[in-house]
């Protein structure tokens, strides 16, 4: 990739991203059934490596990776099969090194652990199931990971569940943030990066709508919230021409609710429609401010119609994209300077789809509109600048596309 005359004649002088990538990967798994029911052992391992030799004009990434993991897992019930439990044994070493010009980051882990999970399961009224694993991490230490579910059957219409959970996560800053590299953007690390760490919980509420004993539709509501305890920060707001990365000092969450209905009133057409908010904040610089890139507000509305037998059908798609807060540029000169908002946006996509016994002939367009983010790379002319930014993308950089194609069922029956 890169500007045009370093893609033709490979040409020193002009902008260009060169990328190899090596990767083998190996996956197993065996297992074993008894004849008491519901009871079963099974053994998962996987070997993945990975070589990646980057350069972004003048600077060089290079990326290694060796990772195994292994799982035995055992599942029976106890008293009944209304009562179910697994149990297991786990190992993960990963050995990870990352070099970007002048900032390294190494991280070798061992995580030997266990596991073990409850389920009891009424299928007309309730599911709950707790669980919890320990593991020993030879990074950052002992980790705990709780986490409980449940199910509740208010009536035959209307079901409700709940969860809560606390996950851990170790942060690759380098190949999460890529876009950033291809930047003019300096990196700092400020200090030693812990490991991600939050707690999750939320609900969902399904209710089924019926009229004269058909169902016509589905009403779903989910609330779900994160609260971080401590996260890796990607820090672009202290200059538009350096990325700073740092534990959280401060609040970190993220909020999301998401309501739909799907409706199946009229014959041979179904609807759905979807709107979900996004309320995800940080601490940056001992303010609290919204997460750069996330929509707050996003809709979608499907319909979709097909003839009897399913032998034409039509889909025809529109998706609402809210404002998204963007990374300050407001140092830069004007002709380099962003909005601190980015504009909302519709996207339009259709499909027509005819079937035969056999074949299926489809055709349609994506980004009917053509809308597409306006000069999406700051300072494109300068690719050597201290302006130079790839990393500033909120929108569609391709418009529209139209295809059309074959699918040949290799069943006859």
């Amino acid at each position: 990739g890169g500007q045009t005359e370093y893609i033709k004649n490979n040409s020193s002088g002009f902008y260009g991203i060169d990328r190899k990538i090596k990767n083998y990967q190996l996956f197993g798994k065996v297992g074993r059934s008894f004849e008491r029911n519901s009871t079963s052992l099974g053994i998962i391992f996987g070997y993945n490596q990975m070589n990646m030799n980057t350069a972004f004009g003048l600077k060089n990434y290079l990326g290694n990776q060796e990772y195994f993991y292994s799982n035995i897992i055992f599942n029976t019930y106890l008293k009944n099969t209304s009562n179910l439990f697994v149990a297991g044994a786990s190992f993960i070493y990963d050995d990870y090194n990352e070099t970007y010009i002048n900032e390294s980051s190494y991280r070798k882990e061992s995580v030997p652990g266990v596991f073990g999970q409850y389920t009891y399961i009424n299928p007309e009224k309730f599911t709950f199931i707790a669980g919890a694993r320990i593991d020993a991490n030879s990074y950052y230490g002992l980790l705990v990971t709780p986490r409980l579910h449940i199910k509740y059957n208010i009536n035959e219409k209307s079901i409700i569940r709940g969860s809560i959970g606390k996950g851990y996560r170790s942060s690759n800053i380098f190949t999460e943030n890529i876009a950033t590299l291809a930047s003019a953007r300096y990196v700092y690390i400020e200090e030693k990066l812990d490991i991600e760490n939050a707690w999750n919980y939320g609900g969902n509420y399904t209710r089924d709508i019926y009229l004269n004993e058909k169902k016509i539709s589905i009403i779903t509501l989910d609330f779900y919230r994160t609260d971080f305890i401590n996260q890796v920060i990607a820090d672009m707001e202290f200059s538009p021409q350096e990325i700073h990365f740092y534990n959280l000092s401060g609040k970190s969450y993220s909020n999301s609710f998401q309501a739909q209905i799907t409706l199946d009133y009229i014959k041979n057409v179904e609807v759905l429609m979807a709107y979900r908010y996004n309320d995800v904040k940080y601490t940056l610089q001992d303010e609290l401010i919204d997460k750069p890139f996330v929509n707050k507000h996003k809709g979608l509305l499907n319909i979709s119609y097909a003839t009897k037998y399913d032998k034409w059908q039509v889909d025809l798609t529109g998706q609402y994209n809210g404002q998204k807060h963007l990374p300050s540029t407001v140092t830069n000169p004007e002709e380099y300077q962003y909005d601190e908002k980015s504009p909302a946006y519709y996207i339009f996509h259709a499909q027509l789809t005819r079937r035969f016994k056999t074949i299926e002939l489809y055709a349609g367009g994506e980004n009917l509109t053509n809308f597409k983010q306006d000069d999406p790379i700051i300072a494109s002319d300068e690719p050597f600048s201290n302006y130079f930014d790839a990393s500033m993308v909120w929108g569609p950089i391709t418009g529209r596309m139209i295809y059309i194609g074959l699918r040949y069922n290799l069943n006859n029956e």
